[in-house]
This record gives structure tokens, C-alpha cells and sequence, in this order.
């Protein structure tokens, strides 16, 4: 049984862990922040989101302990390879999980809980969801991938609009007026698109937009539309033809989801 002990041990836990990668050269330390504050937030969002669903107390001690460690692994990736792009150094679940099992901070917990906290952080950034019976594993899994995001939308919009920039959010593709048609293809017809079709900055926006398919709970679409996630998007890409009928298809499929979940409760 996970505890409230337990998760103040593990928020005590990563603070001591991510003092130790602090070198007093700004940009290497403002870049290691950005993930700190990145972990923080996607406590928040899992709580909230785990709230609106009625968890109960300890389902949201273990779903912000998923959220404490999903990101563990980026520390020692940006230290190693100066970068936050798994294409480009190494995939930073793999990196997370190898410091969740040499540490074993985990082992105040029952072999189940560990063994889930590790597959939840081990598979939290793949394309897709991975084929399980485990509806637990599945559930928080979900949970975690829609905090995820809806704290990354936040830090890329803010990157975008010039405020709270930050170099280590770049991932090295061209800022030129480019957009894939492969990408465009795949949101307009209502499904995620392919990281490796990426080929300019545009085509990264775009594929985030895409992210609006892939999130799982009435919470989170909700927040998708409260901050207007998808019209920020929006402003800061080429308004063409493509474009707008792409983000046009990523919003009514939002809106219907929301509407839906009205329905609901009416």
C-alpha cells in the first residue's frame, strides 16, 4: 500500500537527486530547471486530473510518484549529451528507469508498485500505448501521458510566444516556412503523427497539435480547451491553406470531446 509518507519521501527524494547536477554555468543549470519545474507542474496536472476522476487517496499518491519519476532519466541526459532529443543522444525513459533501478529509491514500496512505477516511466514516451491485461499499469500510464503533455503544450507555447525561452527546448530542426504534407495528412485524418517525418521547427508544432488524439480523459480535454492550446499552435505557424484545415480538424475533434463529456452530465 503506497502511503503519503512514501511520496513525501520520493518529493524529498528527487530534490537531493537534482542538486547534484548543478554546475554554476547558467545555461547548463537554467536547462536542467526547465525539467525540475517541467516534474513539478505534471504533479499538479496528474493530481487534477486524478481528482476529477474521484481517485482515491492512495491511486493519487501513486500517480503523482509516476509523475515525481517520469523525467528522471533527463538530468543525466542533458549532463551527458547537452541535449533534451532522444533521436539525438538517448532515449530518456531507458536512462530513467537504469537510475530508478541503480539507485533502488524504490524499495520502501511492495514489488508490485515498483514494478509498475518502473513500466509507467519506461513506456510514458512511446507513440503509443503498449498491448497489456495490466489495466492498472494501463491506467496510470494514461494518466501520466496526459499530465505529460498538457505541461509540455506549456512549455513549448511559452517557448514560441519569446517568453519563457529557453535554447535546450530547440531540438535542431530549420525554422523555415516548410510544412510536411505527411504530417498534415496524418491530423487531418485524426491521427498522431510520426517524429520521424519531422524535417523543419513547423512540422514539430504541427505534429503537437496532433497530440489532441492522443489523450485520454474528459479532464484533459478540457484543459486542451480552457488554455487554448491548440489556437496558440495555431498562431505561431504559417497560416496556409494546410494549416488551417488541419488545426480546423484538431479543434472539432476537441470541441466534439468536450461536448461529449457536457452531454454527459446534463
Amino acid at each position: 500500500m503506497i502511503r503519503e509518507t512514501d511520496l513525501l519521501y520520493f518529493q524529498n527524494w528527487f530534490e537531493m537527486y537534482v542538486r547534484q547536477f548543478c554546475t554554476g554555468i547558467e545555461k547548463i543549470d537554467s536547462a536542467l530547471c526547465l525539467k525540475v519545474k517541467h516534474t513539478k507542474n505534471v504533479v499538479i496536472e496528474i493530481l487534477d486530473i486524478a481528482n476529477a476522476l474521484n481517485l482515491d487517496a492512495e491511486q493519487c499518491y501513486c500517480a503523482q510518484i509516476v509523475a515525481i519519476f517520469h523525467d528522471i532519466g533527463r538530468f543525466e541526459q542533458y549532463i551527458r549529451y547537452g541535449t533534451y532529443s532522444d533521436q539525438k543522444s538517448e532515449d530518456h525513459a531507458t536512462i530513467g528507469l537504469n537510475v530508478i533501478t541503480r539507485t533502488g529509491v524504490l524499495g520502501r514500496l511492495a514489488h508490485y508498485e515498483q514494478e509498475l512505477i518502473k513500466n509507467v516511466v519506461t513506456h510514458h514516451n512511446r507513440a503509443s500505448l503498449p498491448r497489456t491485461d495490466d489495466q492498472n499499469f494501463l491506467f496510470f500510464l494514461k494518466l501520466l501521458r496526459d499530465a505529460d503533455k498538457i505541461d509540455i503544450l506549456r512549455v513549448v507555447t511559452e517557448h514560441y510566444a519569446g517568453y519563457n525561452s529557453n535554447d535546450a527546448i530547440n531540438i535542431g530542426l530549420p525554422d523555415s516556412p516548410e510544412i510536411s504534407a505527411t504530417i498534415a495528412d496524418c491530423i487531418m485524418n485524426g491521427r498522431l503523427a510520426d517524429v520521424n517525418d519531422m524535417r523543419t521547427l513547423n512540422d514539430f508544432k504541427l505534429l503537437q497539435v496532433g497530440w489532441v488524439y492522443d489523450i485520454n480523459f474528459p479532464r484533459t480535454y478540457q484543459i486542451f480547451k480552457q488554455r487554448k492550446y491548440l489556437e496558440t499552435l495555431s498562431d505561431v505557424l504559417p497560416q496556409t491553406g494546410t494549416v488551417i484545415q488541419t488545426i480546423a480538424s484538431a479543434q472539432r475533434f476537441l470541441s466534439k470531446k468536450v461536448s461529449e463529456e457536457i452531454n454527459v452530465h446534463e
